[in-house]
């Protein structure tokens, strides 16, 4: 949706950014299971101002999750329910 808001309003003045953030260590991220790529709430937004101040389009962070969104991207639609379905079988074949 960002991406087609960008290309609407390209040359208008106004930027649109994308920041897609992984988990972020505040108080809503309690209990949230695996904090294995969790940056604290400083590098969240010292990742964001310095994406802002450098022009980026697309801020994403951390870097591990930042890869698998790319790779993601190549994905084929049509596998995501088989990949992340609770009942994969039913895809299956």
């Amino acid at each position: 949706m960002l991406e087609s808001l960008r290309a609407a309003v390209g040359g208008s003045g106004v930027d649109i950014v994308t920041v897609c953030p992984g988990w972020v260590d505040t108080s809503m991220s309690e209990g949230a299971g695996s904090r294995s790529f969790m940056v604290s709430a400083d590098e969240a937004a010292s990742s964001i101002a310095d994406g802002l101040e450098s022009g980026r389009v697309e801020i994403v962070f951390p870097l591990p999750l930042a890869a698998a969104a790319k790779v993601a991207r190549l994905v084929p639609q049509r596998l995501w329910p088989a990949l992340w379905s609770k009942n994969r079988h039913r895809y299956a074949g």
